[in-house]
């Protein structure tokens, strides 16, 4: 199952094709409140079309390419500094609380991904005598 949020498609309960060379991984931050855990992953430079994200209750991974931005290419002008990682990356977060999948909110602004996701509640079952 997938949905399509701000452009960026989501896939529920499925596990990511990926290459074989990971060049980078995004850094993230994840806090959890009584009711959603929270997840900021930092992907500047990466276009919504350039990146999967896939969801099951106990993690999320995300997968995609970071372009180089024109005119960089080896051949054009000789690089002094590369600290910018580019070409595909991977990330994969383990969650401390399972979610529920299908009540997510995503969004991406100023080369951020801001995920939202409700917990799954805990419930007692009162065993009576």
């Amino acid at each position: 199952m997938s949905h399509k949020i701000d452009e960026i498609t989501v896939r529920i309960d499925q596990e990511p094709e990926r290459s074989e060379i990971v060049n980078w991984q995004p850094l993230y931050d994840l806090y959890t409140t009584a009711d959603e855990v929270n997840i900021s992953i930092e992907l500047a430079g990466v276009s919504v079309h350039d990146m999967n994200i896939f969801l099951n209750k106990n993690q999320l991974q995300i997968t995609g390419m970071r372009r180089p931005a024109p005119p960089l290419k080896p051949d054009c002008c000789t690089f002094h500094t590369i600290e910018i990682p580019y070409g595909h990356f991977y990330q994969k977060i383990d969650f401390p609380l399972p979610v529920q999948t299908g009540k997510y909110h995503i969004h991406y602004t100023n080369g951020m991904l801001f995920i939202r996701i409700p917990v799954i509640k805990e419930r007692v079952i009162t065993i009576e005598d």
